[in-house]
């Protein structure tokens, strides 16, 4: 995929998002009855939001031992990538009227976490064994966020 596509995928996808909250908002919270759950399927299902949130924000794959040029989930170990998710949650906070988030965690693949040494190494240096534990870092590091929030607003 060239620049110019990759750039144009970014944009369209903000403008689907911008004109989603700006609908769902206006209609969808006035009573009618419906309600608007946002969903932020993570740490998989984050290709999309990849080029324009940052160089660690997606892991790196690797094959014989090298990055292979290609992306998987969200990399759990960068604390950047948490505070990327608390600006989006505290956004999402103020327009949404709802006390319910989705936040995915079904569908992870693995399989590019753990050929990623990083990952590997984060997980001998905090004693995981499985996979599943280091997704569960990241699903105990988003509610920590919700948490924090829920104190200044609802979640």
């Amino acid at each position: 995929m060239s620049i110019q596509s990759t750039k144009l995928r970014i944009l369209l996808n903000l403008l689907v998002y911008e004109v989603f909250l700006e609908h769902s908002s206006e209609r969808f919270n006035n009573g009618s009855g419906v309600r608007v759950v946002p969903e932020f399927d993570t740490p998989g299902h984050t290709d999309s939001w990849g080029p324009g949130a940052g160089p660690k924000f997606l892991t790196p794959c690797y094959k014989n031992g090298q990055p292979d040029g290609t992306r998987g989930p969200i990399n759990p170990i960068y604390q950047e990538n948490y505070d990327l998710m608390r600006k989006l949650f505290t956004e999402v906070n103020q327009v949404f009227s709802d006390s319910y988030l989705h936040l995915g965690g079904d569908e992870v693949p693995f399989g590019c976490w753990k050929s990623n040494p990083d990952i590997t190494d984060y997980m001998t240096k905090h004693n995981l064994t499985t996979y599943a534990q280091i997704e569960q870092v990241w699903v105990q590091g988003l509610l920590n966020i919700l948490n924090i929030l829920r104190n200044f607003k609802k979640f």
